[in-house]
């Protein structure tokens, strides 16, 4: 693949992860959906985005938003693969959109 056409995968392939940042900003994608059980198991301690948002005493996507970063990043920092909440978003966001 010539390096333009390369340069075009990856512009569409960032188009379509800031859609869906911008759809997570407004609730369009379900946090369930975008963190499926399967991801959770394979770069978590935890079996589930439900179980690892009630760890933190999360009951809601809203409560999740409003969370404090600093302490989200350290419980992904310390009980998972990732070194913070963005990178673990990212790659959740990555694998949603492959899975699309």
């Amino acid at each position: 693949m010539s390096s333009n056409g390369l340069e075009d995968v990856e512009g569409i392939f960032n188009r379509e992860l800031h859609h869906l940042d911008t759809s997570l900003s407004t609730s369009e994608v379900e946090i369930t959906k975008l963190f499926p059980d399967a991801f959770m198991a394979a770069h978590t301690k935890s079996t589930s985005m439900d179980q690892f948002m009630a760890d933190l005493g999360i009951n809601s996507e809203e409560q999740l938003h409003e969370y404090p970063i600093d302490q989200l990043n350290a419980k992904v920092a310390a009980e998972s693969d990732f070194a913070s909440w963005d990178d673990m978003l990212k790659a959740a966001g990555k694998a949603y959109l492959e899975n699309k």
